[in-house]
Formats: C-alpha cells, structure tokens, sequence
C-alpha cells in the first residue's frame, strides 16, 4: 500500500486526460444531474477541476453563469472553445474568485486533485451564505469491484488511496458550519465494446496513467476474450456519491 500511496503522489498528466475526455462524453444522466445541481440558483456557478466544460455547458444552457476553473492549460483551451462558458486555469486550492460571490461551487470527480481539505477551505471561502458546496465521488467500498478494477484490478486499490474518505470530506464541510446531505447516486452505463476498449487505449480516466503497458494490454485481452464482438453492449454501474452542503 505505501508503494501505491507514494505512485500516486506522482502527478497526472493533464494534456493526456483532456485528450482523453472525448471518449467519455456526458450521458443523459450526467446532465441531469447537472442541471439539478443548478436548480433554484442564480448567479456565479463554479465548476472546479471542470476539464473541459461539460458541466458547466449545461449551466450555461439554462441561463447561469457559469465559470470553469481547471489548472491544465489545454483543458482550459478545451472548455473555452465552447463559447458557453468563462474559464480560468487557476488550482481548487487558490481560486481567483470573490469571497462570497458564488451560489454554486461543483467538484465532479475533481476533489481528490491535490488537498481535499485546502479544496473545501477556498470553497468554503467562495460560496456565498445560502449557497451550496456539491461534490461528487466514488463509494469507497465499490472502488475494487468496479468496472475498470475488473480488468485491471490495481485501479482499485490505487483509487483507494486517491479519493478521499466520504466522512473525511463531511467532517471538513462541517467544520464550516455546513448542513450537508449524502446521497448514493448510482448510474448504470451501457456502450459497445469497442467504444470501451477505445477508452481505455486513451486513457479516459486518469487512474488508468498509474498503471504499465504491460497492465493495460493484459486487461484489454481479457475483456476482448469476454467480449469478442465489438458491437456487443457492455454494460456496468458507476457507483457515485453526492455530497450537496447548504453553507
């Protein structure tokens, strides 16, 4: 455990993932959790470690204004291309953002970029009385039987180390008087073969950086033995956590 602790302390590369980011496009149920997030708010909508600016498009979409802060400067590129949305390239723990001045700050599986805790402390500081805190993550205990620990079972084990504890991350919003309410949030995915393994070849989530060529390969021939025809609908469960904190 301390060598995988210690391999993830080596730093993502972001240029590869936002590459990467278009082979996971937003489902239908990633936008409608999006648009939830933003029901009942106005004003300043921020979407830290937003990437590419799926997320916060939809804000955009429904007449928020919406702000993507992301420290890769081609996620940056990315999310502006849009033309929906402002970006700033600026880190979770140093948002260049007026004190009090957001109704919604968003981490969509972006906490557990640097420290969880700084990251709550400058979101505690941005959002304004009334607004929330929304964050969301894996269940721990779902981490090794997930559909990529499936194929290359040290995923779970790194992201084990990675994400941080749901009540690590409660206890932090409670120390800034949050009301907070967790939720598990399930979704059920279903694409072709070959669009997963295309996925995976470009590293469609940064865990899959951590592991070797020899890893990789192994896994994808395993799942091609179970799946030979790339057609096939494959089919799994994301195992989400919601934290939404009303400060």
């Amino acid at each position: 455990m301390r060598q995988v602790a210690l391999l993830c302390m080596a730093e993502v590369d972001l240029s590869d993932l936002a590459n990467g980011y278009e082979y996971r496009p937003l489902s239908s149920t990633a936008k409608a959790r999006a648009r939830d997030a933003a029901e009942h708010l106005s004003g300043l909508l921020v979407d830290v470690g937003g990437g590419t600016g799926g997320h916060a498009d939809i804000w955009s979409g429904i007449g928020r204004f919406a702000l993507v802060i992301d420290p890769s400067e081609m996620m940056c590129q990315k999310a502006a291309g849009r033309g929906t949305v402002a970006v700033v390239r600026a880190v979770a723990q140093s948002m260049p953002v007026v004190t009090g001045s957001a109704s919604l700050v968003y981490f969509h599986l972006s906490l557990h970029y640097g420290s969880f805790r700084g990251a709550i402390d400058e979101a505690a500081r941005v959002v304004r009385s009334g607004g929330a805190i929304e964050i969301w993550t894996f269940a721990p205990e779902a981490l090794p039987s997930s559909a990529l620990a499936r194929w290359f079972p040290r995923i779970g084990e790194i992201d084990a180390v990675r994400f941080p504890p749901i009540e690590d991350i409660v206890e932090k919003l409670g120390l800034h008087g949050a009301e907070t309410i967790v939720r598990r949030e399930p979704e059920v995915v279903t694409r072709t073969a070959s669009s997963w393994i295309a996925a995976v070849e470009n590293r469609f989530v940064s865990t899959i950086q951590f592991l070797d060529v020899d890893e990789i390969e192994a896994g994808l021939r395993q799942f091609r033995d179970a799946y030979p025809d790339p057609d096939e609908p494959y089919t799994y469960t994301i195992e989400f956590v919601r934290i939404r904190a009303t400060m």
